[in-house]
């Protein structure tokens, strides 16, 4: 059967871009910029180098990293993207081969290497920060999975440098989903480390400005699972452990098989998924509750209700979407045939020590973002990634009501969507007041365009035509006045 150009296209979305540019002022096309908007910008980052020399890299989270910066200024877009040099940036290029363990991929080491490896875990990991940014100590830090911040400039994307932390923890992964509290002015994270017990999840803070972690708790677990994010509200983290378990025999023996991270794990579907509550103002966990089995990537919001603690994530039957991320897989025939997750509500009785959920919306659901302000409370707008053609990529954004399950979709032939983020115009009277801001990949042209939506009416206001083929990216921030920090 002949493809069409659909179905090829978003695979353009997964090539190398090696191309960089400094302050551009981008064509744009649309109605005026609000005027709120002036200041704002949008930094992200993603892997956009997908192969070094001969070698390619397996899974979509391994690319090396590169970050990208759009600011509006007197309604103009400003745009930035620049490779940041980590470790594995640096040393794979100068030795034309993949040098580090990455997620889904590990390089051909030397006998040596691996028996170092084998007895010093570190000395396999290097920086290649493609997950996250967020505001640090000096600047902005890139981070991921391992925990080994970098810190680059947020105005001009210069890397800063190393970021490390300033503390006796030992972790072995870290969530690149920390979340901030400005109530307390601290951001909340967890990991997998070593604990009393051998291996937990050590829950921790880290004031805001600080890169000094200070443990609230620990959840020992025996055999601890990968999870990628987790929830909170003003006196609750919960941590939703699915059982993608980590597999000891091979955890043990990483090092001298080079095996990617990934590969140390396991879907076991015979067992739950268990949401653990910590108190996080007493230190200690008060809910241990299990679930029917799901996996989870990205939690969409949690608030607290007499008693009851409600949590919203974007759920899946098993790893699949995981492994639909391997490029083997993306490359198929059916690449493009990759699960969306299936936004659930989730609500926990911490007396009872039980859940019950519901589904909130039938739309498919990935990458949700929601209005920044934190009150404490529920938030009625979600803003996701989701899917509209059949058996394609990402190919739309959703706008969710999570009261009513109303959706808006957004989607335009050929395109293929990023997160979306949601920028707050001030002093709005409603939650759904601000704009919508995301990269969107048109498969027609190769190129990449900044888009910008009316998030009340999910209609656009306007593009900015950044001239490159920008590759799928992972996760940003909005930040107004970010030169000044």
């Amino acid at each position: 059967m002949t493809k069409t150009n659909t179905e090829e296209g978003f695979r353009k979305g997964f090539k190398s871009l090696y191309d960089t540019t400094a302050d551009t002022v981008l064509s744009y096309e649309g109605k005026p910029l609000p005027a709120w908007l002036n200041d704002w910008s949008v930094i992200r980052v993603g892997g956009a180098q997908f192969e070094v020399g001969e070698h390619s890299y397996n899974h979509f989270f391994d690319g090396l990293a590169m970050l990208f910066a759009f600011r509006i200024e007197e309604g103009k877009v400003r745009y930035t993207n620049k490779f940041l040099q980590s470790e594995d940036f640096v040393i794979s290029n100068k030795r034309g081969e993949i040098s580090f363990t990455e997620f889904g991929t590990a390089p051909h080491r030397s006998v040596l290497a691996r028996l170092k490896a084998e007895f010093d875990i570190s000395s396999m990991f290097g920086s290649n920060c493609s997950v996250n940014v967020i505001p640090g100590e000096d600047g902005w830090v890139a981070i991921y999975d391992w925990p080994a911040p970098m810190g680059f400039d947020p105005t001009t994307l210069e890397t800063i440098g190393a970021a490390p932390y300033d503390d006796e923890l030992v972790m072995l992964i870290t969530s690149p989903h920390p979340l901030f509290d400005p109530a307390r002015e601290e951001w909340i994270n967890f990991g997998v480390g070593v604990t009393g017990e051998g291996l937990g999840y050590p829950v921790f803070r880290q004031a805001e400005g600080s890169s000094r972690r200070e443990l609230i708790t620990t959840v020992d677990r025996l055999v601890p699972s990968y999870m990628h994010s987790f929830a909170l509200t003003e006196n609750f983290v919960i941590l939703t452990e699915h059982p993608y378990k980590a597999v000891w025999s091979k955890m043990a023996t990483m090092g001298l098989r080079d095996a990617p991270l990934v590969e140390n794990f396991a879907w076991k579907g015979d067992e739950p998924t268990t949401f653990f509550v910590v108190d996080r103002v007493l230190g200690r966990m008060v809910a241990e509750i299990e679930a029917e089995t799901f996996l989870t990537l990205h939690h969409v919001q949690a608030w607290e209700d007499e008693g009851f603690v409600h949590v919203e994530l974007a759920t899946y039957p098993d790893d699949s979407v995981i492994q639909d991320l391997y490029f083997d897989k993306i490359m198929s025939p059916r690449g493009g045939d990759i699960l969306a997750g299936n936004y659930r509500r989730y609500t926990l009785d911490l007396a009872a020590q039980s859940c019950t959920w519901e589904e909130v919306t039938s739309q498919p659901l990935e990458m949700p973002r929601t209005h920044p302000g934190w009150n404490y409370a529920r938030k009625r707008f979600v803003y996701g990634v989701s899917k509209v053609r059949p058996n394609d990529f990402y190919d739309g954004l959703v706008k969710v009501d999570s009261e009513t399950g109303a959706t808006t979709v957004w989607s335009e032939p050929g395109v293929y969507a990023n997160e979306p983020i949601f920028v707050p115009e001030p002093n709005a009277a409603t939650e759904d007041a601000g704009a919508v801001i995301t990269i969107i990949f048109d498969s027609t042209v190769s190129r990449a365009y900044l888009l910008v939506l009316d998030a009340r009416t999910f209609e656009e206001i306007g593009r900015a035509d950044t001239g490159q083929c920008i590759p799928f990216g992972l996760h940003g921030m909005a930040q107004q006045d970010v030169s000044a920090r």
